[in-house]
C-alpha cells in the first residue's frame, strides 16, 4: 500500500471508531412489552417479574428489563410531569419489594441503578 493510501486508511479508522455490533435478538420480547405496563397492569408485572428471574435469559437482557423501568411506559421520560408521579412511585415500591430477593448480582445492581434513576425522576417532578 502506498504511503498516501496508508494515511487515508489511518484517517478513516481514526474518524470511524469500531462500529457497535448489532444487539442480539431478545430472547423474550414479550417481557419487553410487559415492561411498558409495569406499574399499571398486574398481569404485565407478573410476566416481567418472571422474566427478570428467568435464568435462561441473558444477564444483559434481564439487566435491561430492570434498568429501563425509568424509560419505558412514560410518555416522555425526559420531560416528566406530575402525571408521571404515580408510575414513578409504583415502580419505586416495586423495586423495594423485589430487590432484596434479586436472583444474582446483575439483577441487584440493576435494581439499585433503576431505583436511583427513578428517585431522581421523582425529585425532579416533585421539585425537592
Amino acid at each position: 500500500m502506498a504511503a498516501p493510501a496508508k494515511k487515508v486508511v489511518k484517517a478513516a479508522v481514526a474518524s470511524n471508531p469500531t462500529p457497535k455490533l448489532p444487539k442480539a435478538p431478545l430472547q423474550d420480547p414479550l417481557a419487553r412489552d410487559a415492561l411498558c405496563l409495569v406499574g399499571f397492569d398486574p398481569e404485565a408485572e407478573q410476566y416481567w417479574v418472571a422474566a427478570i428471574n428467568d435464568p435462561s435469559l441473558s444477564s444483559h437482557e434481564r439487566q435491561d428489563l430492570i434498568e429501563d423501568l425509568n424509560e419505558e411506559g412514560f410518555l416522555d421520560p425526559k420531560n416528566l410531569t406530575g402525571d408521571d408521579l404515580p408510575l414513578i412511585m409504583s415502580r419505586l415500591a416495586l423495586i423495594e419489594q423485589h430487590a432484596a430477593d434479586a436472583m444474582d448480582d446483575v439483577n441487584a445492581a440493576a435494581f439499585m441503578e433503576a431505583y436511583k434513576d427513578l428517585w431522581n425522576m421523582y425529585a425532579r417532578v416533585a421539585q425537592w
